[in-house]
């Protein structure tokens, strides 16, 4: 029974990359009751990407044989990302990218070792990753260099479960509130809006609350209630946040 296969592809199949399912998150989120210091957010909203994935539990090793060099992949446990697929098979990426290893005739081949400056970092080479077919939901473990193609089928008895993988990232538009201090029973915010992580110097406002009138305060569609605010730090619930783009 084969193994082990090294593949030289003429041509790799034309693959199309998976597309996350994109929503837009508040921190803190309705209803929580949060404290911050001063100089920091009061509110900021973060783009939540959801992928479809696959979680391995325990450590898997899967070698090939003799014949054809003996290679083998290093599995640990942690999770996969669906990243593209051609007309057979969905292939998905380990999302720490030292949770899959593959090894020919003893020496690691999916990356190289990079020095510069007193430091290394592993760089790798092409992709390297879990494959599903389609038809049979079958897994492969696989390493794609150029049309260089290393896999081993892993055995029937291992389970991958099916799962969500997020990624949490700062939209390209951002607004958030941040907390200035007290005198008084006045409060002071900051308004600040970003452009693909630039502060947009017109944008910004400096913004007083007088609590002695209300414990809600209000900016465009925010609203928070302030439980306690001190010169060093704030307490408040979040009643409603920025809307989405």
């Amino acid at each position: 029974m084969l193994l082990f296969g090294a593949v030289i592809l003429g041509g790799c199949a034309s693959t199309t990359p998976f597309v996350p399912a994109v929503s837009y998150r508040d921190f803190p989120e309705t209803g929580e009751v949060t404290t911050v210091t001063i100089g920091s957010p009061l509110i900021s909203k973060a783009k939540v990407m959801a992928f479809e994935g696959l979680a391995l539990s325990e450590p898997l090793t899967v070698t090939g044989n003799i014949v054809t060099s003996g290679g083998r992949f290093e599995l640990m446990p942690g999770e996969f990302v669906a990243a593209e697929a051609d007309s057979k098979w969905i292939y998905y990426r380990a999302v720490d990218f030292e949770n899959i290893k593959f090894f020919a005739l003893g020496l690691r081949s999916d990356s190289f070792t990079a020095r510069g400056k007193g430091a290394t970092e592993r760089i790798p080479l092409g992709r390297i990753g879990v494959r599903e077919n389609k038809t049979s939901g079958r897994y492969e473990a696989f390493h794609l260099n150029g049309n260089l193609l290393n896999r081993i089928p892993i055995p029937d008895g291992v389970v991958f479960e099916r799962t969500k993988v997020t990624k949490i990232d700062s939209p390209g538009f951002k607004r958030e509130l941040l907390y200035n201090g007290k005198a008084g029973s006045t409060i002071k915010i900051i308004y600040r809006e970003f452009q693909n992580d630039l502060v947009r110097p017109a944008f910004t406002q400096e913004l007083t609350y007088d609590l002695s009138e209300s414990d809600i305060i209000g900016f465009q569609e925010v609203r928070l209630r302030i439980l306690d605010a001190s010169n060093t730090s704030i307490t408040y619930e979040m009643l409603s946040g920025f809307p989405d783009l």
